[in-house]
């Protein structure tokens, strides 16, 4: 099954299952049979995991952003 959520509060009732953003990652196990989830939860359209943050000398980089932002 895959489910796609656009607010974190969706996320909580969805006990089982496997997030997933790019699937840069999770792909290459979902091939090789190492990861086999019931649930795939596209978590790409949650505004709270996309963005390249700066404070101060620490980066944070959310769950959501791309390889290509990051290489932007």
């Amino acid at each position: 099954m895959y489910i796609s959520v656009n607010d974190v509060s969706e996320l909580r009732p969805l006990k089982h299952g496997c997030c997933i953003a790019g699937g840069t990652d999770l792909i290459p196990l979902l091939k090789a049979g190492v990861k086999k989830p019931a649930t795939l939860i596209d978590v790409t359209k949650i505004p709270e995991l996309g963005g390249i943050r700066l404070s101060g000398a620490d980066i944070s980089i959310g769950a959501a952003v791309t390889l290509a932002e990051i290489a932007g």
